[in-house]
């Protein structure tokens, strides 16, 4: 029997018997120790809402009563709740389940699934930043007061990091200018999010790919049209034109949608709602590690 074998009966037996008590939300398993809310564990533990779950040598598995899976990777602490995760070190890796509306969290972005089956990979990389792999499906990364800041499609990975100057700070984006009836919208090339731009010279500018620098301006509900996959309005302060041509004609980006062209990674670096996103390589998988005593370690 292999270990994902062994790990799926376990996580079955303890899913019927330990989530027998009201306040268990799921069941921790890994093949090694670790620590619940600092009470060492071996094998596997019951989880209540809020539990701090932190791993040694060994990845630990997380399995939800909703649906939800995670995994912790080796070295990682996490506090988890019924309807989200938030990864305070290391590494983790989750798919939402059933309940979709699964998400995760660390240092105050929030990634969120669309539906059950997406499957990302999250890290921390130093005291402030996060590193999010979409290596199934796609993913909106949304900072702390709920703006997206990130489309992630399936294989792309960037990096985030809230800005010191918090959502008062500019935004800075790269990308295709498109004139939809009047109105003019750009794809960042880096975070794939679309805005609705506003200021003089853009008619001078629909079908140029440009660098704009402006502010968000608050109260301001954006009519989204059927294309549009994300939205703020952002008053340009500053804008620079990179190239004359798009790497999508303009009638195409608003045939196919403006979110098209944002498809290929940008190698530039955005302020979207206060947090810098920068485009990054994509993590591996987190494996089932186990920890033997020849200190090996095998998926």
């Amino acid at each position: 029997m292999n270990v994902k074998s062994f790990l799926a009966i376990v996580l079955a037996m303890q899913l019927s018997v330990g989530l027998a008590a009201p306040s268990a939300i799921g069941i921790a398993t890994a093949k090694g120790g670790f620590r619940i809310d600092n009470a060492a564990v071996s094998g596997n533990g019951t989880l209540s809402s809020g539990a701090t779950v932190e791993t040694d040598r060994a990845s630990g598995q997380l399995a939800l009563r909703n649906g939800a899976r995670l995994q912790l990777g080796a070295n990682s602490r996490a506090k988890v709740f019924e309807h989200r995760l938030v990864l305070e070190q290391g590494a983790g890796q989750f798919r939402a389940g059933e309940q979709s509306q699964f998400n995760l969290e660390a240092h105050s972005p929030r990634i969120i699934p669309p539906d059950a089956s997406a499957v990302a990979h999250v890290s921390t990389v130093g005291a402030n930043r996060i590193h999010v792999s979409a290596l199934r499906g796609s993913f909106r990364v949304t900072s702390a007061n709920g703006m997206v800041v990130a489309a992630l499609a399936a294989g792309r990975a960037l990096e985030f990091e809230p800005s010191q100057a918090g959502v008062s700070a500019p935004s800075k984006l790269t990308g295709c200018v498109v004139n939809k009836d009047g109105r003019f919208f750009l794809t960042d090339e880096t975070s794939n999010v679309t805005v609705e731009l506003r200021g003089p010279d853009l008619p001078q500018q629909a079908g140029h790919k440009v660098e704009v620098t402006g502010a968000q301006l608050p109260g301001v509900t954006l009519v989204q049209p059927a294309y549009l996959n994300a939205g703020m309005v952002v008053q340009v302060s500053e804008m620079k034109m990179v190239s004359r041509k798009c790497a999508l004609p303009a009638a195409a980006v608003a045939a196919a949608g403006a979110g098209a062209a944002g498809a290929a990674a940008g190698v530039s670096t955005a302020v979207v709602a206060g947090v810098v996103v920068a485009a990054a390589a994509v993590a591996a998988a987190i494996g089932i590690t186990v920890v033997g005593e020849d200190n090996e370690s095998r998926q």
